[in-house]
């Protein structure tokens, strides 16, 4: 049994997602992924032209690389 107690109304003012406050904030994140992404990069061009660290930025692509080898092969296995 269902009782009805008031009759709904519409609300004075609109509630749904603010799309142009989620539109900016993610322009903005991405923005600065973007430019976090190029300063590393670019620190890691510079990184690997050294002879002294060359072999440890060798290291770390490789040890990423393998990773995400690893992690895409467990990801379409399933």
């Amino acid at each position: 049994m269902i009782q009805l107690i008031s009759p709904a109304t519409t609300p004075e003012l609109r509630d749904s997602p603010q799309r142009r406050k989620i539109v900016v904030l993610a322009t903005l994140l991405g923005a600065f992924l973007g430019i976090f992404a190029s300063f590393i990069r670019h620190f890691m061009s510079l990184s690997a032209a050294d002879p002294e660290v060359a072999p440890k930025v060798n290291f770390v692509k490789n040890a990423l690389v393998t990773d995400f080898i690893k992690i895409k092969g467990k990801i379409f296995r399933k």
